[in-house]
């Protein structure tokens, strides 16, 4: 193999890798999109046998047949009932057991971490960050007391993989401003 030849290859083979990287790169960019393609298509291939059953199926004595727009809607329209009736028998017996409550919030903290620390953490004396915050909001201190207690105790917390000694704590709204009150200023 000649020095040319050789060049040739080691550039065929960095152009190929240097393409190689920019797909796999933009498959992962694409990723969300081409995942919500392929869930698509399992559901298009899965119900497809449905849809066919229903289009074939003959209405009043075998006079009218379904188009496949309506199998499809009819389809759609079915799932949809359902997993409205399922909420229905689902989402209200929780909200009854939590009564008083009015939200409740997963949040994940971005904090850089820096080796000087913030001015609100000198003000506390130094602390680190949480790495994820639950908070609660309702009108009743004794329901987010109970769900604090019953769902969100360290030991219920440790079971669904938390830290040990989460910091657990209760805060009350001093002071709350209406848009009337900020005109006003």
């Amino acid at each position: 193999m000649t020095r040319e030849e050789q060049n040739r290859v080691i550039a065929r083979a960095v152009v190929m890798s240097a393409i190689g990287v920019a797909v796999v790169y933009a498959l992962y960019l694409l990723g969300e999109v081409l995942l919500t393609i392929y869930i698509a298509g399992l559901l298009a291939v899965g119900l497809s046998p449905i849809v066919r059953r229903l289009e074939r199926g003959r209405l009043l004595n075998g006079r009218i047949r379904l188009p496949r727009w309506v199998a499809i809607l009819s389809l759609y329209v079915t799932f949809l009932l359902t997993v409205a009736f399922i909420l229905a028998l689902v989402v209200p017996p929780i909200v009854a057991q939590m009564r008083g409550l009015t939200g409740a919030h997963l949040l994940l903290t971005d904090t850089p971490r820096t080796s000087s620390p913030t001015t609100e953490q000198q003000i506390r004396g130094k602390d680190g960050a949480a790495d994820w915050i639950m908070l609660l909001s309702g009108y009743d201190a004794d329901a987010i007391e109970q769900v604090t207690a019953d769902r969100l105790s360290p030991a219920a917390l440790g079971a669904l993989g938390a830290q040990d000694n989460p910091t657990i704590g209760r805060y009350r709204l001093a002071f709350t401003m209406t848009p009337q009150d900020v005109a006003t200023i």
